[in-house]
């Protein structure tokens, strides 16, 4: 049954030199991804290599069918900015300033839950959340940074 699981999982996240591999009990499974995927919770993450304002880093998660990274909760913001201080990058994810509505929007519409977390920095036109080891801040987003990309795994 969890070679089942970890089967179903790899092939939802439609990236490339997944393995799997159960103990000969099939008690359990561990799943292998490539450099920068990560499988966390119902998500595959990507993170960059390369630097590039954030119009092009949504158009990467884009052509890979994803979307640049939406935060769930503070567990979620926490790997997240573990991740981050390992590779030593700030990472744009898919959240950026609405200078008319003077909020932050998430990338699917959705407003900023303030309690989930907070920018630091300007809140002015052209402004996109980045997340470090520490903290998200705002920066310009023709700016080059790396990114990060969310496949959701479906549930079918």
């Amino acid at each position: 049954m969890v070679e089942n699981l970890a089967a179903e999982r790899q092939e939802k996240c439609n990236v490339s030199d997944q393995e799997i591999m159960a103990e000969p009990t099939g008690r359990s499974a561990i799943l292998k991804f490539p450099r920068d995927w990560h499988l966390h919770w119902n998500k595959c993450l990507f993170f960059s290599q390369n630097s590039r304002p954030w119009n092009e880093g949504r158009a990467d998660c884009s052509v890979k069918d994803d979307t640049l990274l939406l935060i769930q909760d503070k567990k979620e913001l926490r790997l997240i900015q573990d991740v981050s201080n390992r590779k030593g990058h700030q990472f744009s994810i898919g959240l950026r300033y609405v200078p008319m509505e003077k909020i932050w929007k998430w990338i699917n519409g959705s407003t900023l839950n303030l309690d989930q977390l907070q920018v630091t920095g300007k809140e002015e036109e052209n402004s996109c959340a980045l997340i470090s080891g520490t903290k998200v801040f705002s920066d310009t987003c023709s700016a080059d940074n790396h990114w990060i990309c969310q496949k959701k795994l479906k549930h079918e």
